[in-house]
């Protein structure tokens, strides 16, 4: 099972990153998309959002690589907001799968493994500012239905940071793949610097300031000590 699941992995990085050396390389492709978009202002925003939102439904797939290339056929600031909008829609989703349904049905579209790995990171009582900084931090589809499954949090908290919690790395990801697919490598290099200082700053600040419960911090602190 891991072994299939590892040769999936490496399989869909492959390709997105034949998508991505593709439309670097060869701009015919966004020329096509551009135009497209202009005689259907309606039907490329949408695929879009409907891409972005099924990745996020469908563990462990990702539309970060496609992004850069959305910010050069709808510009960088409604790239970034078309894929709000679509892992926003999925998290919802996501969120209430794992909170009225469960693990029965939980099971049919993820590991549950992976989803439990998130529980050490996830309190009863999750308190709104901490989804929003957790959500920057881990931009992926599982903690959704984690903090659904294993929080209390009300949903409209939860859409509310998850929304805010998006936004930052969304921007950031569409600016960045903007500017290097565009060649403009000092924007990408700074937005580059930005996205990781951001980063590495939150998911400290996280981790010592309570986001981990403190029994599972005090067995990790044993451990080391043993």
């Amino acid at each position: 099972m891991f072994k299939s699941r590892a040769r999936l992995g490496a399989l869909v990085v492959l390709i997105y990153l034949g998508i991505f050396l593709l439309f670097y390389f060869w701009n015919t492709p966004i020329d096509y998309l551009e135009e497209l978009t202009k005689f259907n202002p309606f039907w490329g925003p949408f695929a879009f959002i409907s891409l972005a939102f099924l990745v996020v439904v469908v563990a462990p797939l990702t539309i970060i690589p496609l992004i850069p290339v959305a910010s050069v056929v709808f510009g960088p600031f409604w790239a970034g907001l078309y894929t709000i909008i679509g892992w926003f829609l999925g998290s919802v989703v996501d969120f209430v799968i794992a909170r009225e349904f469960g693990k029965p049905l939980l099971k049919k579209f993820v590991s549950l493994k992976t989803v439990e790995k998130y529980e050490n990171y996830i309190s009863r009582e999750m308190e709104f500012w901490w989804v929003v900084l957790l959500r920057i931090i881990v931009q992926v589809d599982i903690l959704s239905y984690a903090l659904g499954l294993f929080s209390r949090i009300p949903l409209w908290k939860f859409s509310l940071a998850t929304f805010i919690g998006m936004a930052p790395m969304a921007f950031i990801i569409s600016y960045a793949g903007e500017a290097l697919l565009q060649r403009e490598f000092k924007n990408f290099v700074i937005l580059a610097i930005v996205f990781i200082v951001l980063f590495s700053a939150l998911s400290y600040f996280y981790y010592k300031k309570g986001g981990v419960r403190e029994e599972i911090r005090e067995e990790k602190e044993e451990e080391d000590y043993e």
